[in-house]
């Protein structure tokens, strides 16, 4: 109950269509067997109704954290690889943990963006190497224990 931090990194995998949770699908729609089916789901493609979902839910499962007793959640934003289809869906996801996880209670951005990746820091243009994980924590790595000291 009295963690000082806990360190999340997701979003790796999150570039891909949003299925909406029960209370997060309209009511008139959830009646209507058709439309609900229709509505269930959100495309990547549907960037506005999307962005606006994902960032709802990093900043209530930050806001959760920080209720149950966490006194700093430290959000690794996702590392954008080598692979440039992949990057750009990255950069989305960056941006949007960022803006939700300034709107939290207690939860700190940290930021790997920036960090220059060399030949072989991924393992097939996404997943980080050995190399490219160490070149990462080097470019983060104050800020996490800064943000452990505070």
């Amino acid at each position: 109950r009295n963690l000082k931090a806990v360190i999340v990194y997701a979003g790796g995998n999150d570039g891909q269509a949003l299925r909406l949770r029960e209370q997060e699908i309209p009511e008139e729609i959830r009646k209507d067997p058709r439309k609900r089916r229709q509505a269930e789901w959100i495309q990547w493609n549907d960037a506005a109704r999307w962005s606006a979902v994902y960032e709802a839910r990093v900043r209530s499962f930050i806001n959760a954290l920080c209720a149950g007793g966490v006194r700093r959640v430290l959000v690794l934003l996702p590392t954008e690889g080598e692979n440039r289809h992949w990057t750009e869906r990255m950069e989305r996801i960056q941006s949007l943990q960022a803006s939700a996880t300034q709107g939290t209670q207690c939860g700190r951005v940290i930021d790997p963006r920036g960090v220059r990746l060399k030949e072989g820091a991924t393992m097939d243009g996404i997943h980080l190497s050995r190399s490219g994980a160490q070149a990462v924590w080097e470019h983060i790595k104050e800020a996490i224990l800064n943000a452990l000291r505070n």
